[in-house]
């Protein structure tokens, strides 16, 4: 998001080399999904699927009406040992399920999605990064559209002081970076550390997970809770946990 700069170019240059970021292959998720037709999915939920049918990812159904689900699939490239495997995983699970494997898909569409910690510097004189491009793509679930809303707003905000001040200084900026920051960086950091567990997980240990989930009555949702309730029932898989807490 560009402001106002005097010398921006000479100053974008600057800062691009001074912080060049590269994504980790682990941070990095390929994604692929087909808009289907004349499939037999329930409208009413959005399902969702992890293990090795999806290593370091998952699957995903959503409901888009009367016979119709985006249909697609989400994997770690450091999982993915060429162009094609993504392709062929998503295909296979087509494949196996009754409700789709009877419909056709219309649309296909490809990308990437970065589920990396919190990178900074997102902000430069004149210039505020939101949404995606600072990296605020939730690191478990992939999902960007809220937090990309809230960064919008916080720029806005720091926008709008910016030119009734005609203040385009690295501090006023920062103040962009701070409000970020201080919503952000410790979740994504958490969520990070528990994205990289999950894809450790063997398929036994996530269905004991399910599991649970599924038969206890949770007050809250949060990890402590939730790893008390496989306490109860699977004792030995809080071990391979209990450093989420």
């Amino acid at each position: 998001m560009v402001i106002a700069a005097d010398g921006f170019e000479s100053e974008f240059g600057r800062w691009a080399g001074l912080k060049s970021v590269i994504l980790a292959r682990n941070d990095i998720i390929s994604a692929l999904q087909y808009r289907m037709i004349n499939v037999d999915v329930d409208p009413d939920y959005t399902d969702f699927y992890l293990g090795s049918i999806a290593p370091a990812g998952y699957i995903w159904v959503f409901p888009k009406g009367e016979g119709m689900a985006n249909v697609g699939i989400g994997s770690s490239i450091n999982m993915i040992h060429n162009r094609f495997e993504l392709k062929n995983y998503l295909d296979r699970f087509i494949e196996n399920h009754p409700g789709l494997k009877k419909g056709q898909d219309i649309q296909l569409v490809t990308g990437g999605v970065s589920v990396s910690k919190v990178k900074m510097p997102i902000t430069m004189p004149g210039l505020m990064l939101v949404g995606d491009a600072a990296r605020l793509i939730d690191p478990i679930t992939g999902g960007g559209i809220a937090n990309a809303i809230v960064s919008g707003m916080y720029a806005a905000q720091i926008t709008k002081e910016a030119i009734e001040s005609n203040d385009y200084s690295p501090q006023m900026m920062q103040k962009y970076e701070k409000l970020v920051k201080e919503r952000f960086e410790r979740k994504h950091l958490r969520n990070w550390v528990a994205k990289e567990k999950l894809a450790m997980l063997s398929d036994d240990t996530l269905d004991k997970l399910v599991d649970i989930v599924s038969e206890q009555v949770l007050t809250t949702i949060s990890v402590e809770a939730i790893l008390k309730a496989i306490a109860e029932k699977y004792p030995e898989v809080v071990k391979e946990l209990e450093d989420l807490i």
